[in-house]
């Protein structure tokens, strides 16, 4: 490249990195020769950078009783806010935030100088989320919040849950029960009325019997003992569920083997996010992929826009909703009317 421009390689490279040396025309001319080349000089991290915090909420830290059912979509997140950050010239700081250490760190990160925040919020509530407010530009991802005047970056459960019932539909499927996490995350709270509207929608009737309601609180043993108990009491079950995600699809599978119950062939499940276990279970799960990477990067961008531009002078708050997919494997089967 710096032959063809007719410059020294150190000048494409203080160009490139945005370093001091050069005289503003040489920066200039360099850049116009490296875009007509293709040359995408975003990518290039400036010299003088922004600075954010993220933040990471788990309502219950590292407690391995728990672990399971903080999401494992988190990591992925997590890359695609590193990633993006990087991209944009932010310099990240990351903490990670549980219950039991909230109001102490929420004083801590008060504290300290940055320019804007970005809170993995799928399981705080409005009122912690209060506590985590400096008056600097503040995204919410994974979650929102109606009174809070905060972006936010969500997935579209509504769509993915219809997604999941219209394929169940489409297999034949008349009577789709429900393995409902009790639990006050947006996430589930809009898989619940999703699920709720993609059956009417659909003219599919629903009885309170068919929703098996399971609070995660006491771990993955409670789980799966609440499920064993579901599918034993309820004979006259329907033929196929959508789980609030997959590890909640997980243990009903696991169930379904020591009842002896077939699936796909006796029964369907579906679940929701792709983590990476769901292609390894037996039999692989059907479930919903939410675009976790592209997530942390919008996340991102649209709090490097309101650093840029805050709400205020915006004079508007943006959400914006990531639309996910169904991957089709084999725990969902056609419904054999005879």
């Amino acid at each position: 490249m710096a032959k063809k421009i007719g410059v020294s390689p150190a000048t494409v490279s203080l160009v490139l990195n945005n370093k001091p040396g050069l005289s503003e025309q040489t920066r200039m001319r360099v850049k116009k020769s490296l875009e007509a080349m293709g040359v995408s000089l975003e990518q290039y991290a400036p010299s003088i950078q922004k600075s954010m915090l993220f933040v990471v909420y788990r309502k219950h830290g590292a407690d391995r009783r728990h672990t399971p059912f903080f999401p494992q979509v988190y990591s992925q997140i997590i890359e695609g806010v590193e990633w993006k950050a990087r991209l944009l010239g932010f310099s990240i700081k990351i903490f990670y935030l549980d219950e039991h250490n909230f109001s102490q760190q929420a004083e801590h990160l008060a504290k300290m100088e940055f320019e804007g925040m970005l809170i993995l919020a799928t399981e705080l509530d409005k009122y912690q989320i209060t506590m985590l407010e400096t008056g600097k530009p503040l995204v919410l991802l994974d979650t929102y919040i109606e009174e809070c005047v905060h972006p936010a970056v969500i997935i579209h459960n509504e769509s993915g849950v219809m997604q999941a019932v219209g394929h169940l539909k489409d297999l034949g499927h008349r009577r789709i029960g429900y393995l409902h996490v009790i639990h006050n995350a947006n996430n589930f709270m809009e898989r619940y009325y999703g699920f709720l509207r993609a059956m009417d929608q659909y003219g599919l009737e629903l009885t309170p019997d068919d929703i098996c309601q399971i609070s995660t609180n006491e771990g993955g043993e409670a789980v799966y003992e609440v499920l064993k108990q579901y599918f034993q009491t309820h004979l006259d079950r329907p033929t196929a569920f959508f789980a609030d995600n997959d590890i909640i699809a997980s243990y009903a599978l696991k169930v379904c083997k020591q009842l002896d119950i077939r699936v796909p062939e006796d029964l369907s499940i579906i679940g929701f996010d792709n983590i990476g276990l769901a292609e390894l279970l037996d039999p692989p799960l059907t479930t919903i992929d939410t675009p976790k990477y592209d997530l942390g990067q919008s996340a991102v961008a649209l709090l490097d826009e309101y650093i840029r531009q805050p709400v205020s002078k915006q004079g508007i708050t943006k959400m914006v909703a990531l639309k996910p997919s169904l991957v089709v494997r084999s725990s969902t089967h056609p419904f054999p009317e005879e």
